[in-house]
């Protein structure tokens, strides 16, 4: 296929305008885009492999999962991956197509055979006729291949932020009452561990220790958290708890397809 099939000037001005209205495309930025898909679809032929640009769904022994991380340089199943979803600069180095991240936060495995996982559809950026300057990329899409790859010896068994919510919990001694605790996690406070136990019930969840003293960790289903009118309340099917982390009362509806859990409370 001749390169110039790739993207029509009108076809990539309807694209960048959803990125960066206004930015007046040319023939020259849609030759250089189009040459720049050639190169990408040209170094995947016959490579069974990754390569750099293509995505990683990455998950780290501490179950934070990361669906669309970045394969940078690769050589001799030494990866470089950075991990934060940002849109890659792509250019050409000479030599190939190179990528430019920026910012991101990065890892270094070594000796890893990721999995294949499927073709997606991504979205790259390069220097527009207008030069280096703000507002000077064009932004295009393209296919690349997707790896998935998990870190051995996982700290939470089956428990990752992919299908699970994570809660830290800090577990601090109570002034007032002997071999009592308070445990404060994020947005919420319980005063006692029959409380704990069953905020880990409603969240269908399990308690870890987390790696610092007398910190938790709580995996479980999400909480989604709604005001309501009166009205709206009181037609609202769900299970009435009288209290639940400090608001009362409340209705809860579990939905186990999402792992999520909907509060519903009153204006």
């Amino acid at each position: 296929m001749e390169f110039s099939n790739f993207y029509t000037v009108e076809g990539l001005q309807y694209l960048n305008d959803s990125h960066d209205y206004g930015y007046p495309v040319d023939q020259s930025d849609t030759d250089k885009v189009n040459l720049l898909i050639a190169g990408i679809q040209r170094e995947r032929d016959g490579h069974d492999k990754p390569v750099p640009g293509d995505i990683i769904e990455y998950t780290s022994r501490n179950g934070d999962y990361f669906n669309h991380a970045h394969i940078g340089h690769t050589q001799d199943d030494h990866l470089e991956i950075c991990l934060s979803e940002n849109i890659p600069f792509c250019y050409d180095s000479g030599k190939g197509t190179g990528y430019d991240m920026q910012e991101g936060v990065w890892t270094h495995p070594k000796k890893i055979v990721p999995e294949p996982a499927d073709i997606r559809i991504r979205l790259f950026k390069t220097w527009g006729h207008a030069g280096r300057c703000a507002h000077g990329s064009v932004y295009f899409k393209t296919f690349v291949r997707s790896w998935k790859y998990a870190e051995p010896g996982p700290l939470f068994g089956k428990y990752t932020t992919k299908d699970w919510t994570k809660y830290f919990i800090c577990k601090l001694p109570d002034p007032e009452r002997k071999g009592e605790f308070t445990y404060k996690g994020d947005g919420f406070t319980l005063y006692s561990r029959s409380e704990l136990n069953r905020l880990v019930e409603i969240l269908h969840g399990e308690l870890f220790n987390g790696i610092y003293r007398n910190s938790l960790v709580l995996w479980g289903y999400r909480m989604v958290w709604e005001l309501l009118t009166e009205q709206e309340w009181n037609g609202t099917k769900a299970e009435i708890h009288i209290s639940f982390l400090g608001d009362s009362p409340v209705k809860i509806r579990t939905c186990h397809d999402t792992h999520t859990v909907t509060i519903y409370k009153k204006k």
